[in-house]
C-alpha cells in the first residue's frame, strides 16, 4: 500500500524512519481531541506497515524507540536513554567494538563498560541483514557473538509478531470523520460567539 496520503512511504532507510519514529506523537493515545487521537492511530499504524515492508531490523528499531520513550518514573520503571539515529553496521564501528573489548581488561576507555559494548554488539546485531553470518571481527570472541545473535534473533521475533496490516481504510475513515466533526463543532463555536447575549429593541 502506498503510504503518501499518511506522510510516509513504504520503503526509506532505516536512519529516515528513525525520523518518522521521532516525528509520531506517542501520546495521541490519550488524546480527548479525537482529531489528534485519530491522526496518531493513522501514523502509528503507516509505521507498523512501514515495519512490516522493510524487515526485522524496523521492527526492532520500532520496538525499542517505543520502550525507550515510555520508560522512567512515570511509568514505574527505569529510565531509559533514548536511541540515537542508527547506521548499518560498518566494519570501522566492528573494529571499534573489537578493540574496546579487548582493552577492557588492561586499559578500559574511560566511561566504557562491558555492558555497554555488550549493548553496542546487540543492537549491530539487531540492525544486519537478516540471516547474514556473525562478522568475523565479532565471531571470534563468544561474549560479542552471543550479544550480535541475540539482537538478530530478537529483531526476527519482533517482525514475526507484527500482524499483517488491515485497519488503514478504517483508520483513514474514522480520522476524516473526527476532522469534519471538529470543523463543525469549530463552526457552532463561531456562531454562538457572534450571538447577542441580550434581545435587542427593535
Amino acid at each position: 500500500m502506498n503510504l503518501g496520503q499518511t506522510g510516509y512511504q513504504n520503503k526509506m532507510s532505516i536512519t529516515e524512519y528513525y525520523h518518522a519514529l521521532m516525528q509520531h506523537d506517542w501520546y495521541s493515545s490519550w488524546s480527548a481531541d479525537l482529531q489528534v487521537y485519530w491522526a496518531g492511530e493513522v501514523s502509528y499504524e503507516s509505521l507498523r506497515q512501514v515495519a512490516l515492508s522493510n524487515g526485522p531490523s524496523f521492527a526492532w528499531l520500532m520496538a525499542e524507540y517505543k520502550k525507550r520513550y515510555f520508560s522512567g518514573k512515570a511509568w514505574g520503571c527505569e529510565s531509559l536513554p533514548m536511541l540515537t539515529a542508527p547506521e548499518a553496521p560498518a566494519v570501522s564501528a566492528m573494529i571499534d567494538l573489537r578493540a574496546d573489548y579487548e582493552c577492557l581488561a588492561f586499559a578500559p576507555a574511560e566511561g566504557t563498560t562491558e555492558e555497554s559494548i555488550m549493548e553496542r554488539a546487540y543492537n549491530m546485531g539487531a540492525l544486519a541483514y537478516p540471516g547474514s553470518e556473525v562478522p568475523s571481527l565479532i565471531h571470534g570472541v563468544a561474549p560479542l557473538r552471543g550479544a550480535w545473535t541475540k539482537g538478530q534473533h530478537e529483531a526476527v521475533e519482533l517482525f514475526k509478531s507484527l500482524k499483517p496490516a488491515g485497519g488503514m481504510v478504517r483508520l483513514l475513515a474514522a480520522q476524516k470523520l473526527a476532522c469534519e466533526r471538529g470543523r463543525a463543532e469549530a463552526a457552532i463555536q463561531v456562531d454562538c460567539d457572534y450571538e447577542t447575549p441580550f434581545p435587542v429593541d427593535s
